[in-house]
């Protein structure tokens, strides 16, 4: 006996009682970047009948659970969080050297001009 217990775009988990060793066929398309649990344990999908996909179980009760993962999505990810470490990594050097430098991330100088109590310089407006 199988049934289908949850099935997504990227996730189906199947239960099986099997009354003998077997294959367990699912009528999705076989295709690279699937990978396959039964019971916790990584298990190699099979290409049945030259289309779908199938695993091997032994007898009695188990869940098998197909998860797609593609190598070029973990690679992407991969490449995407060193990209951002790298961004960070720049940021937070160019960031202390501007503070070594006494300089503000603005280009301004580290102090503001005392010449107004907000900071800021004093603009002569024009007699009317």
């Amino acid at each position: 006996e199988v049934s289908l217990v949850r099935r997504n775009s990227g996730r189906v988990t199947i239960e099986a009682d099997m009354a003998c060793r077997g294959m367990v066929i699912l009528g999705d398309s076989y295709f690279p970047g699937w990978v396959a649990r039964v019971d916790g344990v990584r298990t190699p999908i099979l290409e049945a009948y030259t289309a779908i996909r199938g695993v091997v179980v032994d007898k009695g009760k188990h869940t098998i659970d197909m998860r797609y993962l593609p190598a070029s999505v973990i690679a992407g990810l991969i490449l995407t969080l060193l990209g951002l470490g790298g961004a960070l990594g720049l940021t937070i050097l160019a960031r202390r050297r501007e503070a070594e430098a006494g300089v503000q991330s603005y280009g301004g100088p580290a102090e503001p001009p005392s010449n107004s109590p907000e900071g800021l310089p004093h603009r002569e407006r024009p007699e009317a």
